[in-house]
Order: structure tokens, then C-alpha cells, then sequence
């Protein structure tokens, strides 16, 4: 006979939203008595992790509300088509069009309503049998308001005492007041009931779903039903509609400077009933139904675990969660499996979910959830991992193997199970399986390196959203601090095994002295750090996991107050170094700096990320960041900012740029900002700055100024110095790529350029080349001054 139309989302809309839609519903439903009778409930953008609104509240709804409810999900991509036109979340036009679309077509009548409202029939107690012989026409009611603390005192499960209640107190307190509108809605606040005839609606097209910014739906309507009928009905001597007041709270819709809909446009210049939007109610959209005790997500939910996990616990498991646990914590399957299904249990049916890992029995179990729950979508495995993932699966049908990057182009979520431990407690660490722990280590971190790689290149290219990544059992172990660095995280338990989120954003300009360690002579003063003047590291950390990219480090430092400008030489310097831990370290870049003749300066370096950097025991590089002070006088840190510049290099940002500052000087050498005076000993001059170099063909070519004396000029002919290539692995590992010996006197433009070769790829983690020194020797017989060191490449 009638079918009742509302909506709303899974949010916070107004105080104590839950029990009175909770009452609303559950007296809406008491007063339905035919067959047909249908209340539908258009949850519109509720966030695909949550539950529907109905369903959010079900414990509160009576046996006969959840009989008479049909919910449709309309989920956030929905919504977005309408995004760039609207600041709502929920949108009336088109939820209210959604639901009479789908509307029982035998039912004569649609009532638009809302999920605040409770109706008493004054004759009778059926709002069906009050209708059947209605005459045609767009009927309404005047709306009287319940107190807030009046309708909180309500029983939300006994619909019968909450409406005798309700008809008892609007006499009582007065409340039965009508409030008279303008004649083509009758009363005021018409769309709290808008009873119109099924075919009507129709053949008007719905509601105007041009109304996008809130307020006067319901009076558009109403002027274009009343253009029809040329008289709104009155039907206030039969039923009386409270509204349970929620003003306590002012929501977005009513604050005082609200956005709404143009009233004039949309009602005054209103001219025919009829408007021009055949889709209306999205007729050719797929729209998710739900009903409870059909297929309510909660009740999917536990039968599916229930059919996946076929055995219970004798007793509890046990983990250890402790020190000596670290990079040994396992999980059981079907405990983890519970938690990892709930995340997915509301999310779209047609869902694609990338698996990556090597534990079987995980994805059998979550596959079966899987297909409990009612997914279409497909689980994709990678072509590598396929054997050992798939190969006994009892229903493959949802199961899809992929390449690397057809996976991740189709992938509408992640899950990556770092789940290759054993917990041993105090023995040696065990394998999994045949495939080497250090193997399944490393190519874990560069697939999930490859996943966050594809998720910053849709945030740059704004090519989509981002998709979720779920991990598994990355908890008290090395990939814990990885996942946490990438990935906004939910701080989940740690029995759950699931770190989860979304991509953090990326890395554009950051304030690292906050996160920086101090060394033991330094403190910090508000947004400053006071080095002592005493030799050693000043800062150091934080130990960052960077994505790909070019990346520049600044730091700002001047001497303190009391500090004097320093003209012997100094050793201090700011580097870049990767860690693996604490004995394995790599340096990335350096450079000197000194206070030669200013209080500040600025060190600035860039350096390049290719992925993931991952050793042989399968632990990923983080990034520090070191500043070294020798001491000879107090300092003060004032910034250290890290900003991404771009994409990596195809050779690294140092090439063309001077390398004096990053050299180390020798015992016969002095460092002038960025010159080096060399005096006139024998020895090591300059040496260093240890980098790893791309393959190809280099020249080196240092620059430099004689200030000759007449003294001097004498004895060009005897000065002689000697330039040299080495790779170094280690002080006693070291090999001589290329070398000159040279007497200055032949070199009159003050230049000398030095070719070598390097074998290896740049950017290649399976081929890693030795870092590079180069060194500067000299027989000492006049002074020289060092004015540039490049390299270049040919």
C-alpha cells in the first residue's frame, strides 16, 4: 500500500542521531500493517569501511522495523560525480529518487520522510489503512516538535509505549501547535511527509536532482505538485507527525550562514510540474541492496567465519611481545584471518584485491571468507608467487594471476603478509619453507615499495584515488617501522597483526629538526638546538624511509652568540648516509662547511632515492641525516629541511657540481668556504667524498690558482702532484681505476682533467659498485690553492 522513503549515512549528523532514528524507524514500522508495505532506507556515501546506518543500529530495531526495511547502498565513487557541485556528504534529491525507483510498484502511495519523525494516527493505529482510501491528491501534515531531552527519555524498543507517549505529552505540553506555510506547502517544514500517489511521481520525474546545496527540496516539489493538483490536502485530523527536535547541536545544514538552494529559482519561477530529467533515480546504476536476515553484512560476516574456520582453540596462543621477540613474531592464520576479513566485509562486492606473500594457509582461509561474503571481485596473485600461493586452492574461480604491473594498474586495494617468521623465542630464527628467509625478506620490501611507487604516481598525476594497504603481522619486527614510515596507520593492536591505512603524503618540504637526535653536548631551546663546544656529532636521525625521488637537505647553522669566527681549519660537515643498522651504514653525501669569515651558513646537498635499498639479511636503508662539529666553538642549529625536488636522476645530483666542499682535506690543507688552500708540504691534499657513480665515462677535472712568488716561480719546475681514481670497499680493499702525473709547469691554464670508466648500472640494486675517492697528492715545493673539483659525465 505505502512505501516510505528516507535517508542518510553512517556519520555523526546531530546529537544522539542513533536513538532517534532508531525510534523513528521502529514506530514508522508499528504503524505499517499490509503485506506491501515497505520502509526504504537510501544510505548514501557512508565510507566503504563502515556498516550501513540501519545496520550500524540494528541491536536498537524491532523484529517488525528490520522486516519492513530495504536498504540501498549508495557508495562513495557514487558520489562522486557529484563532488565538484556540492559541499554535502548526502545529497536528498538524489537518495529520495534512488529508493522510489525501486519502490514497490504495487504499493499506491510514496511517502518522503525523515529518520526524525514519529507518527500517531489519531484514529486507528495503522497508517496503512488510514491511506488505502485516500482520495488522489499530495496530502500533508503539520510537523510538531518534541524536546530533546523529552524524547530521550523514550523506550527506542517499544514503539507502542514511545507513540501512546508522545499522543499523551502533545496535549499535556502543549505541543501540538500547526504552523501554517505558504499555500503550496500548507504547513511549514513540508518535507518531514510529502504523501504522494506512486504514478505521480513518476510522470513528474522525482524530485529536481539539480538541488545539490541543501534546503527547499521539499517545497520544489510541493509547488510542482500543487501546479498539478492546484490545492495541497489536509490530513492533520488523522495523523499527527512529531519531529524529535535536534537544534541542541547546530549541524552544517543549520547553521546560520548554511549554503541552500536558490528559492527563487527553484520555486517561485516554478511553471510546470514536470521536469526534464529522464534518469532520475539513476535507472541504469547497479545499486547495492540489503535487507536484514538476508544479507546484512554482520550476519555474512560471522557465517562466513564460521564456514572458513572449521576448528576452535583448546586454549590460548601465546606470542611474545618482548625484546628478545623482536623479528621472530609469528601469527595463526585463523586468528589474523578474523580481523583482515572485517576490514573488507563492507566493501564493494565487484572489490579487486592484490595479494602479496608467502603463507598459504592465510590466503586459503581469506579466500574462502572470500567467497562467503558474497565478492565477485577478483584476488590477484602475482606470476612469481603464484606456485606456492595457489596450487590446492579448492575453488579457484575468483583467483586471477597477473603480472607485476597489470596487478598493480588493476588493484583496487593491498594486501602484503610479512608473515615469514617463526616464533623460535631464544633459538635461531627457522624458515618458513624452502625459499630462503632472506629472499622472502627482501622481495616482500620491494613489492611493497612497487605498491607505494604506484600510489604517489596516482597522487601526483591525480589519476584516482588512493587504495588501502593492508599488512600483515608488521609488528615488532623490521618491517614495522618500513610500513609505518609509507602508510598512515591506524594504531591497531598488536594480537590483530594488521597495520593498515592510506599512503602518507608525500614528502614535498619538512621541518626535520624536531625529529632530529641530539647528541650527548647538545641541547634544544625552543625551535633552535645549542651545541656545546665539544667535538662530536651535534644531531643526528631520524632515520626516515624515503620513496623514489630527488631529495635536498638544508641545514642552516651559525655560531652562537659568544661564538667567534674560527680561520684555522675546521672539520665539520653534514652528511647523508643510509642504514641498514647499527654496524652496516653507507654514505650517501657530505659536505664540509666552516666560519671563516660569517656567523651562518647554509649546507645544502641533493641526493638521490631509487626505491627500495635492501642488503643481504633482507633489511631495508633508512636515511640519516648527521652533522659533525668539531668543537672549537658553540653553535646554534636553526633549521634542517628536507624537500623532494623531483624525480631521481638518470646520474646523481652531485655531477657538474663542485665536490671541494665534500672532499677531506689532508694534514697539508686548509679549508677557505669553498676553495682549499694547500701549503707547500708533501702529501694527501684532498681525498675523498666516497659516491657511488652510474655507469659510463667520466672526466675529472680539478681547478686551481697560483699566486706565485718570485721565489716560487722558481720552483714550479720542481712541483709535481698526483691525481688518482680509487674504488674503496674498505681501507684494505681498494683498486686504482685511473691516475695522472703531472708537473704544474705544463699546465699553464691552471686545469687538469682526468678521464675513468665505471662499469656498473646506477640505480640497479642488484649490481652495486664500490664508492669512488679521489685523491690530490703533492710534492710540497710551492703553495697552491684548490678553486673547484667537477666531474663530469662524457
Amino acid at each position: 500500500m505505502i512505501s516510505l522513503v528516507l535517508y542518510g549515512r553512517n556519520d555523526s549528523y546531530g546529537y544522539n542521531l542513533h536513538k532517534r532514528a532508531a525510534l523513528s524507524l521502529n514506530c514508522m514500522a508499528e504503524i505499517l500493517t499490509d503485506p506491501d508495505d515497505e520502509i526504504l532506507f537510501v544510505d548514501y556515501n557512508t565510507p566503504d569501511d563502515f556498516p550501513t546506518f540501519p545496520e550500524a543500529i540494528e541491536d536498537t530495531l524491532t523484529e517488525k522495523a528490520k522486516r519492513k526495511l530495504r536498504i540501498f547502498r549508495v557508495r562513495p565513487s557514487f558520489h562522486a560525480r557529484y563532488a565538484g557541485r556540492t559541499h554535502l556528504k548526502a545529497l536528498e534529491p538524489v537518495s529520495r529518487n534512488i529508493a522510489a525507483r525501486r519502490s514497490n510498484p504495487t504499493n499506491r502511495w510514496i511517502l518522503s520522510t525523515n529518520t526524525d519523525m514519529i507518527f500517531v494516527p489519531q484514529s486507528g493505529t495503522s497508517l496503512t489503512e488510514l491511506v488505502r482510501d485516500l482520495d488522489s491528491g499530495y496530502w500533508a501534515i503539520p510537523r510538531f516538535e518534541i524536546p530533546e531531552s523529552l524524547w530521550e527519555s523514550f523506550d527506542r524498543k517499544d514503539p507502542v509505549s514511545v507513540i501512546k507517549t508522545i499522543d499523551y505529552w502533545g496535549r499535556a505540553a502543549h505541543l501540538n501547535e500547526k504552523v501554517m506555510g505558504a499555500d503550496e506547502n500548507l504547513y511549514d517544514a513540508p518535507g518531514d511527509f510529502q504523501l504522494i500517489e506512486r504514478d505521480v511521481f513518476f510522470r513528474i520525474n522525482g524530485f529536481d536532482e539539480r538541488m545539490l546545496l541543501g534546503w527547499h527540496v521539499d517545497s520544489n516539489i510541493a509547488k510542482r505538485l500543487f501546479l498539478i493538483n492546484g490545492q495541497v490536502r489536509d490530513l492533520s485530523e488523522k495523523l499527527y507527525g512529531y519531529h524529535c527536535d535536534h537544534t541542541r547541536q547546530i549541524t552544517p545544514m543549520h547553521r546560520h550562514n548554511s549554503v541552500e538552494n536558490d528559492l527563487d529559482v527553484f520555486c517561485n519561477q516554478i511553471i510546470t510540474p514536470k521536469i526534464d530529467q529522464p534518469d532520475w533515480g539513476c535507472p541504469n546504476d547497479e545499486i547495492e541492496e540489503i535487507q536484514f536476515g538476508r544479507n546484512n553484512t554482520s550476519r555474512l560476516y560471522s557465517d562466513s567465519l564460521k564456514r572458513s574456520i572449521r576448528s576452535g582453540l583448546k586454549s590460548p596462543t601465546v606470542s611474545l611481545y618482548r625484546p628478545e621477540g623482536y623479528d621472530r613474531i609469528d601469527y595463526d592464520p585463523e586468528h589474523v584471518v578474523a580481523f583482515l576479513s572485517d576490514l573488507f566485509v563492507n566493501a564493494p562486492r565487484n572489490l579487486n584485491l592484490a595479494w602479496v606473500g608467502f603463507r598459504k594457509k592465510t590466503l586459503d582461509l581469506f579466500v574462502d571468507v572470500w567467497i562467503s561474503l558474497g565478492f565477485t571481485g577478483k584476488i590477484l596473485i602475482d606470476l612469481s608467487l603464484a606456485p606456492g600461493l595457489i596450487g590446492t586452492l579448492p575453488d579457484q574461480s575468483l583467483i586471477a594471476v597477473r603480472e607485476k604491473d597489470d596487478l598493480l594498474n588493476s588493484a583496487q586495494a593491498f594486501v602484503v603478509d610479512f608473515g615469514i617468521f617463526r616464533e623460535a623465542f631464544f633459538d635461531q630464527v627457522e624458515e618458513a619453507d624452502e625459499r630462503s628467509f632472506k629472499e622472502k625478506s627482501k622481495m616482500l620490501i620491494e613489492w611493497f615499495f612497487e605498491i607505494a611507487r604506484m600510489e604517489s604516481e596516482r597522487v601526483e598525476s591525480k589519476k584516482g584515488e588512493l587504495r588501502r594497504i593492508v599488512t600483515l603481522n608488521a609488528f615488532h619486527n623490521r618491517f614495522e617501522s618500513m610500513v609505518r614510515g609509507i602508510v598512515g596507520t591506524a594504531r591497531t593492536p598488536f594480537s590483530t597483526r594488521i597495520q593498515q591505512g592510506f599512503l602518507l603524503p608525500p614528502i614535498k618540504e619538512e621541518e626535520l629538526l624536531p625529529k632530529m637526535h641530539l647528541g650527548p653536548m647538545s641541547r634544544r631551546d625552543e625551535e633552535k638546538i645549542i651545541v656545546a663546544p665539544v667535538p662530536g656529532f651535534s644531531v643526528h636521525g631520524p632515520y626516515l624511509v624515503l620513496l623514489s625521488g630527488r631529495y635536498r637537505i638544508r641545514c642552516r647553522v651559525e655560531l652562537d652568540e659568544d661564538g667567534k669566527t674560527v680561520d684555522e681549519e675546521t672539520r665539520n660537515y653534514l652528511e647523508v648516509v643510509i642504514c641498514y643498522s647499527n654496524t652496516r651504514q653507507e654514505r650517501v653525501d657530505i659536505t664540509y662547511f666552516s666560519f671563516c669569515s660569517e656567523k651562518a651558513t647554509e649546507i645544502s646537498m641533493a641526493f638521490d632515492v631509487f626505491g627500495a635499498s635492501v642488503d643481504d639479511p633482507g633489511y631495508l636503508a633508512t636515511y640519516e641525516f648527521r652533522l659533525w662539529h668539531d668543537g672549537k666553538s658553540s653553535i646554534k642549529i636553526l633549521s634542517m629541511r628536507l624537500e623532494k625536488i623531483g624525480n631521481p636522476g638518470l646520474v646523481p645530483a652531485f655531477i657538474g657540481e663542485n665536490l671541494l666542499p665534500k672532499m677531506s682535506l689532508g694534514d697539508i690543507s686548509r679549508r677557505r668556504g669553498d676553495h682549499v688552500k694547500v701549503l707547500p708540504k708533501a702529501g694527501c691534499s684532498i681525498y675523498g667524498p666516497y659516491l657511488r657513480l652510474p655507469s659510463g665515462r667520466y672526466s675529472l677535472e680539478l681547478g686551481f690558482e697560483l699566486n706565485l712568488s718570485l721565489r716560487d716561480r722558481l720552483l714550479i719546475v720542481l712541483n709535481k702532484i698526483y691525481l688518482e681514481v680509487v674504488t674503496s670497499q674498505s681501507p684494505e680493499r681498494q683498486a686504482r681505476i685511473a691516475s695522472m702525473d703531472v708537473f704544474l709547469r705544463d699546465y699553464k691554464k691552471e686545469k687538469i682533467s682526468l678521464d675513468f670508466d665505471v662499469p656498473n648500472e646506477w640505480g640497479n640494486g642488484s649490481v652495486r659498485s664500490m664508492p669512488y675517492e679521489f685523491r690530490l697528492w703533492t710534492n710540497g715545493r710551492i703553495p697552491m690553492e684548490l678553486r673547484s673539483l667537477t666531474l663530469s659525465r662524457k
